[in-house]
């Protein structure tokens, strides 16, 4: 990836909302994109429109996603496994995980990236695990994160990371945002997961408790979680073992009408197949 021209809006980037709040690692980033040359008018200019960095974040990103670019060329050009393990240990993550974390005070988009990228930044096992936890504890704290459009991948990742942050806080985050967040998206992602988790529990009372929150969110309409919700109650209330199978109607070989609930009582057995 080349480096094109960054163009910032001068208001963006001086509100004092955030620039106050950004620690100097971010500001040496966006001190850095703002120093580059303009280049209006110029002949020896690529016309190409310069892409516009909205944000924060997505300045830093590009200059991370850049280093990636550049340190993949040579991880590919290296002839030997000592010396790909050498680059291994000094992936760009590892340099841009202070300005990230950073970020990641007044950006919940900064913690997930925390999140994914631990292990690449050098924080295995136990260690991954702590980052990880703290970073999910910073995007909970921004004011106004449960209304944000990220807190829907932040909840969707929890299972995954729940030894990291812990159930306590696992089930916490999830309460919270199905009670106090404003889009129906993201209360139907807190129920569905906390639902979810539940009901694959062995504690007494906690399948009953998931199938209730897996109600609520199937009843939130026009959201993927609510649709998932209601697609995973209909496989645990039909499904299961031991469960009435659910009825249905097929033809026989012979032109008649066979319906499942007919042969109730009895022992039946269904032949699945197919030609391709």
């Amino acid at each position: 990836m080349k480096h094109g021209i960054v163009q910032m809006r001068y208001t963006e980037v001086m509100t004092a909302q955030r620039t106050l709040a950004l620690g100097p690692a971010v500001l040496a980033v966006l001190a850095a994109l703002l120093a580059l040359p303009h280049a209006v008018g110029r002949g020896d200019v690529d016309p190409t429109p310069p892409p516009v960095v909205d944000d924060a974040f997505d300045a830093l990103n590009a200059r991370y996603t850049a280093a990636v670019d550049e340190w993949q060329l040579e991880y590919d050009a290296a002839e030997d496994i000592s010396a790909r393990r050498a680059l291994r240990d000094r992936h760009p993550a590892m340099q841009f995980w202070a300005p990230f974390e950073e970020l990641s005070r007044i950006d919940g988009r900064a913690a997930l990236w925390q999140i994914e990228f631990a292990g690449r930044a050098g924080f295995p096992g136990r260690k991954g695990r702590e980052v990880k936890a703290a970073a999910y504890a910073r995007a909970m704290a921004i004011e106004g994160a449960l209304d944000e459009p990220w807190m829907v991948e932040l909840l969707t990742g929890l299972p995954k990371n729940r030894r990291a942050v812990g159930d306590e806080a696992f089930v916490a985050y999830l309460e919270r945002a199905a009670t106090d967040t404003t889009l129906p998206q993201t209360r139907a992602v807190a129920l569905f997961v906390h639902g979810e988790w539940l009901v694959r529990s062995k504690a007494d009372g906690d399948r009953e408790r998931g199938l209730a929150l897996l109600r609520k969110a199937a009843e939130i309409p026009d959201t993927e979680a609510g649709e998932a919700a209601g697609d995973l109650l209909y496989e645990l209330e039909n499904l299961a073992i031991g469960a009435i199978a659910p009825d249905f109607v097929s033809a026989t070989a012979d032109g008649g009408e066979f319906r499942l609930s007919d042969q109730r009582g009895k022992i039946v057995v269904l032949d699945f197949f197919g030609f391709w």
